[in-house]
C-alpha cells in the first residue's frame, strides 16, 4: 500500500538499494502478514543477484554474522554427518585475523524448534523486537504451577475443615456395612469429580483472558486444545487424587463409636 497504493502489486516493480547496489525487482506475490510466534517474520523477501553476492562483504567475511542459513535434510543421519565435518571446514575455509586464536570460529547445526527460543542469544538481543526469551516463558509456567499448588493446598485445608460436618454420614455408611476402602474411593472419586467443573471453568477463564495477556506481551498465543485436552485430564486425575487422599483418610478413619 506505501509503496504501489494498492495490494494488487503483483507484476509491479520496485529499485532495491543495498549496499549501494541499486537493483530492479519484480514483485512475484504478497503474502500475509505474519502471525508474531512466529521465529521468522520478514516484511520482504529477495533474492540477491549473482553480481551483489560477489561483492557484499557479508559473503565473503567471516566476521559477518547478519544472515542465517536453513538447510533440510533427509534423514538424522545425514545432520550429523555434516555438523561431523564443520569443523574441519572452518579449519580449512576460515581466514582468521592474526590475533585470534584457532578454534576462534566455530559453526554449528541447531534444530529448528530451538532455534525460537535462542535468537535472542544469537542475534544481538531484542533489538529487532522479535527475539524471544525462554526465561519468559519458564516464569509464566513457575506461576501456574505455584497457582495450582496454593489452589490444591487451599482445597485440603477446606476439605478437612468440613470433615467434621459429614461425621454422621460417615457413622451411618459404616454402621451399614461400609468399609474404610469403600469410603476412601468415594471421597477420592467427589475430589476427582468437584475439579472436572472447576478445569472447565479455568479453561473458558483462559479463553476469556487471552486477548488481555496478547495485549500486555505483545504476543499471539492460541490454545491448543488437541495438546491440552489430555494433559488437563491428567491434572484433573492427579491435583483430585493428591488433594483429596488426606481429607479421605481423615473421614474414613472417623469411629462412629
Amino acid at each position: 500500500r506505501r509503496l504501489f497504493g494498492t495490494v494488487r502489486a503483483r507484476g509491479r516493480r520496485i529499485f532495491i538499494t543495498v549496499d549501494d547496489r541499486r537493483t530492479l525487482y519484480t514483485v512475484s506475490a504478497v503474502f500475509r502478514d505474519v502471525p508474531r510466534d512466529r521465529t521468522l517474520r520478514p516484511d520482504l523477501l529477495a533474492a540477491f543477484p549473482q553480481a551483489m553476492k560477489d561483492v557484499m562483504p557479508a559473503f565473503h567475511i567471516w566476521e559477518s554474522s547478519s544472515g542465517q542459513i536453513w538447510l533440510r535434510f533427509r534423514s538424522a543421519a545425514d545432520a550429523n554427518a555434516l555438523a561431523a565435518g564443520l569443523p574441519d571446514f572452518v579449519r580449512r575455509r576460515a581466514s582468521m585475523p592474526p590475533q585470534l586464536q584457532p578454534g576462534w570460529y566455530k559453526l554449528a547445526l541447531m534444530p529448528l524448534l530451538d532455534a525460537h527460543f535462542r535468537d535472542l542469544h544469537l542475534y544481538g538481543g531484542d533489538d529487532d523486537g522479535n527475539s524471544t526469551d525462554r526465561r519468559v516463558v519458564d516464569a509464566l509456567q513457575i506461576v501456574g504451577v505455584l497457582a495450582l499448588v496454593a489452589a490444591a493446598i487451599n482445597y485440603v485445608n477446606l476439605a478437612t475443615a468440613r470433615a467434621g460436618l459429614r461425621a454422621r454420614e460417615v457413622a451411618l455408611r459404616k454402621v451399614l456395612g461400609a468399609t474404610r476402602p469403600h469410603l476412601l474411593a468415594q471421597f477420592l472419586a467427589e475430589s476427582i469429580l468437584l475439579l472436572i467443573p472447576c478445569a472447565v471453568l479455568g479453561l473458558a477463564l483462559a479463553e476469556i483472558a487471552l486477548p488481555f495477556v496478547d495485549g500486555l506481551g505483545g504476543w499471539s498465543v492460541r490454545i491448543d486444545y488437541l495438546w491440552l485436552i489430555p494433559r488437563l485430564v491428567a491434572i484433573v486425575l492427579v491435583v483430585g487424587i493428591a488433594a483429596g487422599l488426606y481429607p479421605a483418610l481423615v473421614l474414613s478413619g472417623y469411629r462412629p463409636a
